[in-house]
């Protein structure tokens, strides 16, 4: 059966080791929404017998191109034929990339250019932009005694809110979404329709806005003039003198932030338009997060403290993500999950405080006061403070489970942590051991730990950064060297001992 994102092929029961073939056909009429085209990943991990991908046009020509280690095709007249026969697969590695850049594909187009790619979108889309009396309205009202950014930014976070989404890929259903104000009576869209009505509302308030695609799972765009290498339409504006990519699809994203297409090529849907652009990287001073800690230690090896939340960028997004909509029930079973994951058997004491969750743009800032009982472990005269954990998973260290790798790993979207750790402990006690200075710098991302006490005082700093998208396998023991690095025993402690008079 097909659906509007599946087409699905029953088999009856097999034995194994015995071979399944499957022919299917697929037509695409001249009125088709969508440009003749399409990205085809010929194998995957699985073994295969015999795999063959094969075009036919009537009397239109098929530019093509082999990537990935796909075979050249064999060409009979005008059938384009591409076959991989007696295919190994390959073994399950973690975080690896979009597979269109590991495994063998295929792209193939009938335009000769971007120029007719854009040349055919923007005809179906574009006049759908158009905005009645009512959007203007709305928009004039959202932008009143506001400067364009804060405009923009009020805008954009409206349609975030107030519009439910239908997540559907252009390049299956088609780009000729509904008109703008169909949008906003709806209340919902995919991102065709979200992306008319924002492109709407924007420009009624004289700020220029064009539909853009990009590939939401932060695939490398090759120059080759198909908009299948995409999959979701955004909008580009330009405002005060900045160009910020904006994603309607994603409710809790800031102005600019696109997740892991940041950094990679976008579409413009404009008649004319003949080239890529790129999406601006996103630095990593503002796609970070900060855990500030100031704990006290009693003598009855208690602890009582705070622990201070600052993030910005895709993990402020995941903290609004999980609170700003949450009952306030379950909101307080997040904040005791989450003191319970900085300390085992820690306790949420008095009110949390939570800043920047009711907006998309700036920082989030979350503080929560915990306690908990034996932190310190003593052991006759000596006692061991381990280093507390995040209070949130926001950022998610590659698997490098994995000796060697044959493929790159992926990391998704270059992100800082840091760190501040402050232990004021009683006075009984000395210090013997800290985590050891550690700088460690190279293209694929950084490590700095700093230590220092004095008297019931100890201040430790740690900030990781994960600089690459994409980690080579020649870089992998790189990578490697950094966590390995973060997570050894000797880099999460404090070993004390009593003094001698006590």
């Amino acid at each position: 059966y097909v659906n509007m994102t599946q087409m699905v092929i029953s088999l009856p029961a097999f034995a194994e080791n015995s071979v399944a073939e499957i022919h299917y056909k697929i037509n695409r009429k001249k009125d088709c929404p969508i440009p003749f085209g399409g990205i085809n990943v010929l194998v995957g991990e699985q073994p295969a017998r015999k795999v063959c991908f094969g075009l036919y046009s009537k009397g239109q020509n098929i530019k093509y191109t082999s990537i990935s280690g796909a075979p050249e095709p064999k060409v009979s007249g005008q059938l384009i034929q591409w076959t991989i026969q007696n295919y190994e697969g390959v073994d399950y590695e973690p975080n690896i990339p979009p597979k269109r850049e590991i495994m063998p594909t295929v792209l193939y187009t009938a335009s000769r250019n971007w120029t007719e790619e854009a040349e055919f979108i923007a005809g179906m889309f574009l006049p759908h932009t158009i905005q009645d009396e009512n959007i203007t309205a709305l928009a004039e009202s959202l932008a009143q005694n506001k400067s364009k950014m804060q405009a923009l930014t009020d805008i954009f976070y409206y349609i975030q809110e107030k519009f439910s989404r239908v997540y559907l890929n252009p390049n299956i259903v088609g780009y000729r979404p509904n008109d703008a104000n169909v949008v906003l009576k709806n209340g919902y869209g995919d991102s065709r329709d979200l992306s008319v009505l924002l492109i709407s509302m924007l420009r009624a308030i004289k700020i220029p806005a064009k539909p853009a695609l990009v590939a939401i799972n932060g695939a490398k765009i090759l120059n080759f003039p198909t908009v299948h290498q995409f999959s979701r339409v955004v909008v580009m504006a330009t405002v005060e003198n900045e160009t910020l990519f904006l994603d309607p699809m994603q409710q809790y994203a800031s102005p600019g932030y696109l997740g892991t297409a940041n950094g990679e090529n976008a579409f413009l849907i404009s008649p004319g338009i003949d080239k890529l652009v790129k999406v601006p990287a996103i630095a990593l001073d503002k796609n970070r997060v900060i855990y500030r800690y100031n704990f006290n230690i009693g003598i009855e090896r208690e602890m009582a403290g705070e622990v201070i939340t600052d993030a910005m960028g895709n993990p402020a997004s995941s903290i609004r993500a999980m609170f700003r909509h949450t009952k306030k029930s379950k909101k307080e079973q997040k904040f005791q999950n989450a003191v319970s994951n900085v300390a085992d058997g820690a306790k949420l004491r008095g009110e949390p405080r939570l800043e920047g969750i009711d907006k998309n743009d700036g920082k989030v800032v979350v503080e929560l006061s915990l306690t908990a009982e034996n932190y310190l472990v003593t052991q006759e005269e000596m006692a061991i403070l381990w280093l507390p954990n995040s209070p949130f998973g926001l950022v998610g260290l590659p698997d490098i489970s994995l000796e060697k790798r044959k493929f790159p790993i992926y990391t998704g979207v270059p992100t800082k942590v840091e760190k501040n750790i402050s232990f004021t402990i009683p006075a009984e006690y000395e210090v013997l051991y800290v985590p050891p200075i550690t700088n460690i710098e190279n293209n694929v991302g950084s490590l700095n730990i700093s230590s220092q006490h004095s008297g019931t005082s100890i201040q430790i700093n740690i900030t990781l950064a994960i600089k690459s998208k994409r980690v080579t396998i020649e870089d992998y023991e790189k990578l490697k060297n950094l966590i390995r690095t973060i997570s050894t025993k000797k880099f999460r402690l404090v070993l004390m001992e009593k003094k001698l008079d006590q």
